[in-house]
């Protein structure tokens, strides 16, 4: 074979190998464009719902109407600062819909954040524990509830212990007291109690499994926000992060 040829070969060669190497780095481009396509749609669909509920005047909070005006199953909103979570909270007659229905009515993996169907606005006394769900899809900050692995970390948990979460009619802030992983079937998702003894027996509970100790004292009329979503290190597991309603 001739210096010639050899030289032809090689750039030929090496025009293989670089065609090659461009459609791998096209196919790797197109796999991960796809992959993060569903999280920048969410992230675009976050922030239309956010604007909606801007207040059209300073001060006037969150715009209830405009969000039920989208979703009449509106019935609150949550926001826990130097975090992602900053959504809607909506409640229906099941704890299935929108486990994978988005806010706006998609079908989605991303779901909502919702209220538990058992808590009733309407009971007195009033129900004492507000349970709201949210998906983590393997701890995304992309998912409604994925930031709440955070509590995790015992210094961002003393630098996050506020939850802003507004009812209607009912503004709020609530001081986190308790962090903890717990099996999926553990009672704590029930709204109310059978009595003063009963509230604070189950406050005692989940304060003895808490990662973290705190001040926090509980009185017979307090309200409790109960927030939940899965974790991945355990079967079925999920991760509970308890507030008091600061009075």
């Amino acid at each position: 074979m001739s210096k010639n040829q050899k030289t032809e070969n090689k750039k030929t060669n090496n025009r293989i190998i670089n065609s090659i190497c461009i459609i791998v780095i096209i196919a790797s481009l197109a796999g991960l464009i796809y992959y993060s396509l569903p999280y920048i749609r969410q992230y675009f669909k976050k922030e239309e719902v956010v604007s909606i509920a801007q207040p059209t005047a300073e001060d006037a909070g969150i715009d209830f109407d405009a969000l039920k005006a989208v979703n009449p199953d509106t019935v609150g909103w949550i926001k826990i600062e130097g975090t992602t979570i900053d959504y809607p909270v909506v409640q229906t007659d099941n704890n299935e819909k929108y486990l994978y229905t988005t806010f706006e009515g998609e079908e989605s993996q991303w779901g909502a954040v919702f209220l538990d169907y058992t808590y009733n606005f309407n009971r007195v006394p009033k129900a004492q524990n507000s349970v709201l769900y949210g998906h983590s899809h393997n701890i995304q900050k992309s998912s409604t509830f994925g930031d709440l692995h955070s509590y995790l970390d015992e210094s961002f948990f003393k630098a996050h212990q506020t939850i802003e979460y507004d009812r209607i009619g009912d503004p709020g802030k609530w001081e986190i007291f308790s962090v903890y992983k717990t099996e999926a079937n553990y009672d704590y998702r029930r709204p109310d109690f059978a009595g003063d003894e009963d509230f604070l027996s189950y406050f005692q509970r989940i304060q003895a499994r808490s990662l973290y100790k705190t001040d926090v004292v509980l009185e017979p009329d307090d309200e409790i926000l109960t927030l939940s979503t899965c974790v991945f290190d355990m079967d079925d597991g999920r991760l509970v992060v308890t507030a008091r309603k600061i009075k």
